[in-house]
């Protein structure tokens, strides 16, 4: 169980590589797509090149959100939806903008996503050692039963 959820961590975030340098290398041609103006085009590849770091997490986010799901804790599901957009980004819209004004409302939401990453890891590693020692004590028994 452990390796495949740390496969997908790893495929996820390679990905997220992978994209965060194409968006990086190429964010004024993605903008320049959509418009000829070169102020749009030098405003939109600001905030692309800000919003890019939210694809390191994203996956990894993702694929711990849904596996908390898939082990059925619908409490740490819910805290985890609630707290990406609710808990964190709401409030570091606030503080990010009021201390680097319109740079930190962009960077509210590459932020949330990593400190959402990093909730959704402690509770995931928390369920793996609760169903793992629950998994030893079902192979405890059932060793005891064989015998």
């Amino acid at each position: 169980m452990k390796a495949i959820i740390r496969t997908g961590m790893l495929m996820t975030t390679g990905i997220g590589i992978v994209l965060t340098i194409l968006f990086g290398l190429f964010a004024s041609g993605l903008i320049s797509i959509f418009t000829p103006l070169p102020e749009v085009i030098a405003e939109g590849a600001t905030v692309l090149t800000i919003y890019m770091w939210s694809f390191l997490v994203l996956g990894a986010q993702m694929l711990a959100s849904t596996t908390i799901q898939a082990f059925g804790k619908a409490k740490a599901s819910l805290l985890l939806s609630i707290a990406r957009q609710g808990l964190f980004y709401i409030p570091l819209l606030f503080l990010l903008n009021g201390r680097f004004s319109f740079k930190g409302l962009l960077w509210a939401q590459p932020v949330s996503d990593a400190i959402t990453l990093l909730l959704a890891l402690v509770l995931l590693v928390l369920i793996l050692k609760k169903y793992q020692n629950r998994e030893i004590k079902i192979s405890d028994s059932t060793q005891k039963q064989i015998s």
